[in-house]
């Protein structure tokens, strides 16, 4: 109401049933020897097919045929057996993640209440005042005007909401690197690893491209910005990419409208979203030295980079867990600022790990971890002049957007509210963990028996391993807890085990 007021938010969520999918994949592969068993080859291919159901058993997506070739060979270079040259390419292909079927085929009840602030009772429990009216009708639930209806309990027709052009994520792995065995116990190596994300299914918001394509039907502008005025219809896509999309509704020329509306190929470039993006770059160097009966020693480094729009499924930087349903891209303007270093990235990677048996009884071991820092972006409220619906975004999402008012890793009210690219904000700590253990066999003729004693970070480090990320308020204002630790290193823990093999 004018002015505003104080008060409570009640959400009501309820979703479940029983949901059906089918998954099968069928592999072919053939080994070859070649060159006097000097280069081995595996060649082979995968077919995927996904199947999704909704609540009520329809099906409202196959995937198709998908493809995925998988190829590795193994060479001995100096003919000695002691040399490797070694690489491999495959394609993966992931279906829809089981929450998003529910989220899409299920009969979903959403809605939110508003009632004045009562403050809490003795067990610290909300304290509801009288309804909060003018927000929107709560049927069908129940009577009066203080509720934000977002489903309504029907299930949902996938006809609008999932396109039907709509492919399944894949990723393309290589794979190339080099073993050299030296002596009689040690081996030195190294291999390049590089993976890229080739798509990505999100739900978006595809109001944009369809006012786009309203009015190029001649309808009335006015009448196709009433029907799509930037929230009406969110739609299972592979973002980037053309969309066919059966839509929401179009105007039928006499003042009303008709639901739903044709089916079309909405263009990316109407759509607005960038192409997903998420590329692994890593190179590992490698030490071992095998067991002996006395002693054995693993090293390695790995220097990595891991960039890209899209971190996967679900995200880390907000916590957000809806598979699939995240608000990555739920609109174009919550899509910029979003390139850069991914929640896993961590440039340098340390691992020492071995074991030490000074008697047939007793076996040591050691394992040293160290892990370089994680770079965080910050979430804010877009600039209102960003877009004709950013303002809106900012009404819906609240500090959803990649924009802060910051300056040298620190927000204030007295800075511009400016774009803060993906991991160019503060850094957590490195991490460094060691772990020791103990392994005692028993005197035991019946069983392979032993009893371990396990010491997790033994010097009780206590890194920080997240920052809060979020910037601003939703009201816009400064955070005074933007870039605090938020959790830290899990402190030194032992576990204790009795093991029988037989």
């Amino acid at each position: 109401p004018p002015g505003g007021c104080d008060y409570w938010r009640v959400r009501t969520y309820e979703n479940g049933g029983t949901f059906h999918s089918r998954n099968e994949a069928y592999y072919i592969q053939d080994s070859w020897k070649l060159f006097d068993d000097r280069l081995s080859l595996n060649l082979g291919i995968r077919n995927d097919h996904f199947e999704n159901d909704n609540i009520d058993g329809v099906t409202y997506y196959k995937s198709g045929d998908q493809w995925g070739p998988r190829v590795s060979f193994a060479f001995d270079v100096l003919g000695d057996r002691r040399s490797k040259l070694y690489g491999s390419f495959g394609r993966y292909f992931l279906p829809i993640a089981t929450n998003t079927n529910i989220r899409l085929g299920g009969a979903e009840s959403n809605y939110y209440q508003y009632y004045g602030y009562g403050g809490l009772d003795a067990n610290g429990l909300p304290v509801l005042g009288a309804p909060v009216t003018g927000f929107g009708s709560c049927a069908p639930f129940t009577d009066g005007t203080n509720c934000t209806v977002v489903s309504d309990g029907s299930t949902k027709d996938t006809t609008t909401t999932v396109s039907k052009n709509l492919k399944p994520q894949s990723v393309d792995e290589y794979i190339i690197g080099y073993e050299q065995r030296v002596g009689q116990y040690w081996k030195f190596g190294a291999f390049v690893t590089y993976r890229t994300l080739n798509r990505a299914l999100e739900d978006v918001a595809v109001d944009g491209a369809a006012r786009v394509y309203c009015r190029a039907q001649g309808y009335d502008a006015a009448d196709c910005s009433s029907l799509y005025g930037g929230f009406s219809q969110y739609v299972l896509i592979n973002p980037g990419e053309d969309a066919e999309v059966t839509l929401y509704g179009l105007p039928d020329g006499n003042g009303g409208f008709v639901y739903p509306g044709d089916t079309v190929l909405l263009k990316a470039s109407d759509l607005g979203y960038p192409k997903v993006k998420r590329d692994y770059k890593a190179l590992t160097v490698t030490a071992d030295r095998e067991f002996d009966g006395k002693w054995s020693l693993s090293a390695s480094y790995t220097l990595s980079a891991a960039v890209g729009n899209y971190e996967g499924a679900v995200t880390s930087d907000n916590g957000q867990t809806d598979a699939g349903l995240t608000q990555d891209f739920d609109q174009p303007d919550l899509a910029i600022g979003s390139y850069g270093y991914l929640p896993n990235h961590h440039r340098h990677n340390f691992k020492l790990y071995g074991s030490y048996a000074p008697t047939d009884w007793l076996i040591l071991g050691a394992n040293v971890k160290v892990q370089s820092q994680r770079k965080y972006g910050c979430f804010g409220l877009l600039p209102a002049d960003l877009s004709e619906l950013a303002q809106n975004i900012n009404d819906a999402y609240g500090a959803a957007g990649r924009f802060c008012p910051y300056k040298d890793g620190k927000v204030s009210n007295d800075y511009p509210n400016v774009e803060v690219r993906r991991g160019t904000g503060p850094e957590s700590d490195w991490t460094k963990s060691v772990d020791v253990s103990a392994v005692f066999k028993l005197p035991l003729t019946q069983f392979d028996a032993a009893f371990r004693v396990d010491v997790f970070n033994v010097f009780n480090d206590s890194a920080v391993t997240d920052l809060d990320e979020f910037g601003t308020f939703d009201d816009g204002s400064a955070s005074d807890t933007y870039g605090l630790p938020i959790n830290y290193q899990q402190p030194r823990y032992a576990r204790f085990q009795i093991q029988l093999r037989f």
